[in-house]
């Protein structure tokens, strides 16, 4: 449809005219996290790098902003020119995929473009009684790291994300409150698979520090914006033979498909199996009680 040869026109008439502009969109490129599939297929993610990590363009892109997979998540370009700003998939409204509903205040500069803070408000469903809404983090206060991003930069930016990608990984190392906060907000303050993997006391499952490993490398491989095949190298320098052969990556349905969403609860099914060691396999259920529910048919 002309899609990327219009949004290239776009962000070159931007860095004309001397502005910075947001790219809003619903599903991200890249990988998801719930059964680790790809969203879009490799000639796309790789005509769309080609533009957002453009040395001229880049720069110009102040913010990248989707929802789709109904968490708390944010991604980083690999390659991308300095300025470029931070990419933020946004949770849900809609509590449907195992979530508290939530939502974000976007703080930013008019003049630059820049995003400067964001916050969260959720609501914690219990029963039939209608929702609640409360402030749930602030991200500045939440996590130093950004902090020190804004006060020694222009705001928030694609490199800030990707030192915060290594910064989680070492936390989950050493069992911190990073990793653990971060767990908490990803499915809004419900139990979910980063909550069962962390290492901490607060939240220690019985899972094997091997499967730990796997499934924490895996997920930092996915909020790396890259083809299927470049997740599946980045997984595996963390031991982790994950997901699908290369030719049903190619054949997989659209997110739109009336299939889509079987098929994703059997590829989750299917990371899981291959994540978890034999031993553990048939008592996933009970280490990580969300794990039944996802699975359940």
């Amino acid at each position: 449809f002309g899609q990327f040869a219009w949004l290239r026109r776009r962000l070159e008439a931007a860095v004309r005219d001397s502005q910075r502009v947001w790219i809003v969109g619903h599903v991200p490129p890249g990988m998801e996290t719930y059964g680790y599939t790809p969203l879009w297929h490799k000639q796309y993610v790789q005509a769309y790098l080609d533009i957002v990590q453009d040395a001229h363009l880049g720069p110009c892109v102040g913010a990248q902003l989707f929802g789709h997979v109904h968490a708390d998540e944010f991604r980083y370009l690999p390659d991308a020119p300095p300025g470029a700003g931070p990419i933020w998939l946004t949770g849900a409204i809609s509590p449907v995929y195992l979530c508290n509903p939530s939502f974000r205040l976007v703080e930013y500069d008019a003049s630059t473009g820049s995003i400067l803070n964001v916050k969260v408000f959720y609501a914690e469903l219990k029963g039939e009684q209608p929702p609640m809404w409360r402030f749930g983090y602030d991200l500045l206060s939440t996590y130093p790291i950004m902090l020190d991003a804004v006060e020694t930069g222009a705001g928030l930016s694609n490199s800030a994300f990707r030192n915060f990608a290594v910064r989680l990984y070492e936390s989950w190392e050493r069992g911190g409150a990073e990793f653990d906060t971060f767990a908490l907000w990803y499915k809004t303050r419900f139990d979910n698979d980063l909550t069962c993997v962390a290492q901490s006391v607060a939240y220690n499952s019985t899972l094997s520090p091997e499967t730990k490993r796997r499934y924490v490398g895996s997920f930092i491989c996915a909020v790396r914006v890259g083809t299927y095949e470049d997740f599946k190298a980045c997984a595996a320098s963390y031991g982790a033979d994950v997901g699908m052969d290369e030719a049903l990556a190619a054949a997989w349905p659209g997110v739109d498909s009336p299939e889509a969403a079987t098929l994703s609860v059997r590829a989750r099914l299917r990371h899981w199996t291959r994540i978890a060691l034999t031993s553990e396999r048939a008592g996933l259920p009970m280490i990580c009680e969300h794990v039944l529910k996802a699975l359940s048919p």
